[in-house]
Parts: structure tokens; C-alpha cells; sequence
């Protein structure tokens, strides 16, 4: 067992790249391409969830509605047939080997296209109307040609970011952003882009720092106006709907929007085995450094898993003992917290957590995780707790007592040793559960490991490597963990 962790990781991975690279075309039938709008009912189409095109696609009798999260997501949907078209804006492929994957555009739609603009809370007029005279002062300068020749026309892959000078004192300017090239995106482990160079130059305008907070785009307009974030910079239309709860800047881009599809049909020379291995790894991995993203949402995870474990364990022993009391006030109110937590889904409490209770507070999102998990973490801790003393028979105690031993002194030297043995086990896999759970702290703008894959993901639009490679660390961090409390288990045993 010793070395099985280092086997079970070299061989995942070997499968990773050669399902990633080898995924073919066979067995799809070849469609016939629609050239307007009024050809897709019938048909499913994938869209950004919350996005226009997802208030479109609404409005289309017969029309199926897949709803995505990602660009790379919406790639996946057409590669592997679970959607025949892709609605997005027509700059939607920039960046994404459109040629290597053979997606293509068949029709544009001006229906669905329009300006967009920067979102602001409705009580930050100031804010907005300093951004639209910044706006107006670069564009009079040309810079916004000069951006846009930089990151739409010459190709973003290509492009750097130029110097501008960063704040680091000052009230930070937190802008809600997600992947999206040209307009944001990582590169080197920094956020660059159309969107991006907008705001570092706005920052400096303002001589503030400029904090840029990764999350879902239907999660934007709840975070800016629960006070989350102060600007939304996501590519975001500007909608007669949306300005009833946004207020948005002058606009700062145009695009039409169009529909894609994927030619099944053309032949794509993808290379040997070992040629499409390197070049997993390398693109996934490798290029800009993203292995440190990896390592970065690894340390996030473990963070919060482990704070959430020990707080959470601290928290249920005091639930514990409040149900274990003859009063009954302490008994129902324990009991009422215990089955509220466990009757609720996790993501929904975090949500809560985030954006109700938390909603007005400047506490950081890791601690806002911390807290919802340990406080979920708790109510299963404590029936744990409760259900391994309980399995202790009453004649322990008495026995204690007997011998001239407080209760105290009973507990800790003749029942806690004997409830151990049963609690561990329980425990090994709630902890383990906890783990996996933190998966979802992404909802609330966190770069934890599966958050990390995300934005590997938005850069090599291949969702199966990055996806499966989180896997296989949260696996490692797994069986570390269970192997860590089975040692423990033995050595309770052993005493």
C-alpha cells in the first residue's frame, strides 16, 4: 500500500490524457446546419445560464435549453453531440483551437446582440459616472482602438498586458468577473484581458487597488447588490430588465451574436498517442505556470476542510453534551440545530451564509466557508459524538463512581476510550464527505481546486483532463485522510 498512491495517480493520469486526446467523431450522424434562427426549434441548444441568450433561447417555441456554466462547457456540449448548437456572442471561439475542434459559425442573430457595459449598485452613482468620464478620457486618447486591436483583432493567446501602475493601498475596487477570452481570462496566473486592462487602468485612474473575484455569472448581480462586489465586469448586455436592479456604465463594446455548431464531418489529424499525451500535459499544466493554480486551490481546500473539521468537532461536543442534559429546553434546542443542518443542503446554507448573513459584512469568502461548514460539520459531529457514548453501557459509569472517580474523571478514563472506538470510524467518513463537500465553495467565488480546473478549463477549453485530474488529488486527499484516522483508530486499540 505504500507505493499504491503513486501507481493509482500515474495510471489515472495515463487514462486522462488518453481519454482527453482520443475522444473521435464516429458514430455521430451528420446534421443538416441551420441558417437562421427559425431552424433551431427542435433542436437543443447550450447557452450561458443567465445570460441574454438564455432569456432568448426562452422565448423560442421547441427549443431545448441547455444550460451551462462555461465557454469550455458549452465546447464540451457540441464535441460530444449532448447539444446541436451553441448560443453566445460571435467572439465566443477566440482563443478556443476552433480549427483543431472544428466548431464553426453558421448564423449571426442581431436580434439577440447589443451594447455592453459595467455593473454597478444602484446607490453607486458616484462610482459609475467617475467610470464612464475615465471612458470617455481613454477613448478621446485612442487607447480603446489600442485595446481592442490588442486583445480582439491580433488575438488574445498572443497579447500582454501593458504596464499600469497598481495600488495596493487604499479601499479595493472588487470586480466579479469569470473566464471569458478575449474579455477576461488568466494567463500566468494573472487576470488579462480586454475587461481586465479596463479595470487595472480605471484602478489606477482612481488610485485604488483593483481585486478581481472569479464566480458563476448568475451569481454577479446577487453579489454586487448584497455588497459583495462593486463592479461587474463579465461582458454583461445591457437589458431593460437588467437595469431594474443594475445600473451599468456607458457602453464599451459591441457584438452581435451568433450560433455555432460542430462540423462532424471534417477529418482532424490529431497526432500519435504519446504526441496528444505531451500535449495534455504540457497545455493543461505546464504553459503559464498552471500547475500553480492547481497548488493554489489545493491550499484553499485543505484550509477550509481542516479548519471546518476542528471547529466543527468543537461545536458538535457542545451539541453533544446539550443533548445528553436532563433539561429539555437545552435538549429541543440542540436537536432543532441538528435537524435543520442535516435536513438542508450544503450548497444552500453556504449560499445563505454568503449572501444573507454575511451579505452586508466585509468578511472574506474563505471564512464564510469556514463557518458554513463548520457549522454543517457540527450537527453530524455531534450525533456521532452522541451515538458512540450512548453505545456505552451505563455500568462503565457506575463502576467509575463506585471506585471514588468524579464524573468527570469517569467519562475521560473509562467511557471516552471505549465511545472512541465507535466514533472514529463514523467520524473518518464524515471528514472524508467534508472534503469532497468543499468542492462547491466556487459558488461564492473561491479558487479551490475544483474552481481551479474551471479556469484551466477557460484557457485549454479541454473539460475532461482538468476535470479528472482534480479527481484523482481529492481521491490522494481522501485516502490520506482515511489512512491518517485509521492509524489513530489503531492506536486507541492499542491503549
Amino acid at each position: 500500500m505504500r507505493h499504491s498512491i503513486f501507481y493509482i495517480f500515474l495510471l489515472s493520469l495515463c487514462m486522462v490524457a488518453l481519454g482527453s486526446c482520443a475522444r473521435s467523431e464516429k458514430d455521430k450522424p451528420t446534421q443538416e446546419i441551420a441558417t437562421s434562427a427559425d431552424q433551431i426549434p427542435g433542436h437543443k441548444v447550450a447557452c450561458i445560464r443567465g445570460s441574454l441568450q438564455d432569456l432568448m433561447l426562452t422565448q423560442f417555441e421547441g427549443v431545448e435549453v441547455v444550460r451551462l456554466g462555461t465557454a469550455a462547457e458549452l465546447l464540451l456540449a457540441l464535441e460530444q453531440g449532448t447539444a446541436d448548437y451553441v448560443m453566445m456572442d460571435s467572439l465566443f471561439i477566440i482563443g478556443s483551437r476552433n480549427e483543431e475542434r472544428n466548431i464553426f459559425c453558421c448564423f449571426t442573430m442581431e436580434l439577440c446582440s447589443g451594447n455592453a457595459g459595467f455593473g454597478f449598485r444602484k446607490t453607486d452613482v458616484e462610482l459609475c459616472n467617475r467610470m464612464n468620464y475615465f471612458m470617455d478620457s481613454i477613448r478621446q486618447r485612442g487607447i480603446c482602438d489600442e485595446m481592442r486591436r490588442r486583445w480582439v483583432c491580433e488575438g488574445a493567446d498572443k497579447a500582454l498586458m501593458p504596464y499600469i501602475k497598481r495600488y495596493d493601498t487604499g479601499k479595493p475596487i472588487r470586480v466579479a468577473t469569470m473566464p471569458d477570452v478575449p474579455f477576461s481570462f488568466v494567463q500566468n496566473r494573472e487576470w488579462v484581458g480586454y475587461e481586465m486592462e479596463m479595470m487595472y487602468r480605471f484602478g489606477e485612474y482612481m488610485h485604488r487597488p483593483i481585486q478581481v473575484v472569479d464566480m458563476q455569472f448568475g451569481a454577479m448581480v446577487p453579489a454586487l447588490n448584497s455588497g459583495k462586489v462593486d463592479i461587474i465586469a463579465s461582458f454583461m448586455y445591457i437589458t431593460p430588465e437588467r437595469q431594474k436592479s443594475v445600473l451599468f456604465s456607458d457602453p464599451y463594446f459591441y457584438c452581435t451574436n451568433a450560433c455555432f455548431y460542430h462540423d462532424n464531418g471534417r477529418p482532424v489529424n490529431k497526432g500519435s498517442f504519446i504526441e496528444r499525451l505531451k500535449r495534455s500535459l504540457y497545455a493543461n499544466l505546464v504553459e503559464e505556470q498552471r500547475w500553480m493554480l492547481l497548488v493554489d486551490g489545493l491550499c484553499a481546500t485543505l484550509f477550509i476542510t481542516i479548519l471546518s473539521i476542528l471547529f466543527g468537532s468543537i461545536l458538535g461536543a457542545g451539541l453533544c453534551w446539550l443533548r445528553m442534559r436532563k433539561g429539555k429546553f437545552a435538549q429541543q434546542t440542540a436537536r432543532v440545530y441538528v435537524e435543520l443542518m442535516l435536513g438542508i443542503p450544503v450548497l444552500v446554507i453556504l449560499m445563505i451564509m454568503f449572501y444573507v448573513v454575511f451579505g452586508s459584512s466585509a468578511i472574506e469568502p474563505v471564512w464564510v466557508a469556514v463557518i458554513a461548514f463548520s457549522l454543517v460539520f457540527a450537527a453530524f459531529s455531534s450525533e456521532t459524538f452522541r451515538t458512540g457514548i450512548s453505545s456505552v453501557d451505563r455500568g462503565q459509569t457506575e463502576a467509575g463512581l463506585a471506585m471514588g472517580f468524579t464524573k468527570n474523571q469517569t467519562f475521560v478514563r473509562f467511557v471516552m476510550p471505549q465511545a472512541l472506538k465507535k466514533i472514529i470510524p463514523v467520524f473518518k467518513a464524515q471528514a472524508v464527505s467534508l472534503l469532497k463537500e468543499t468542492s462547491v465553495v466556487g459558488y461564492i467565488a473561491i479558487g479551490d481546486l475544483t474552481e481551479a480546473s474551471d479556469v484551466i478549463r477557460s484557457r485549454t477549453f479541454d473539460a475532461f483532463f482538468p476535470l479528472i485530474l482534480v479527481s484523482i488529488i481529492y481521491f490522494i486527499l481522501a485516502w490520506l485522510m482515511a489512512k491518517g484516522l485509521e492509524h489513530i483508530i489503531k492506536d486507541k486499540k492499542k491503549a
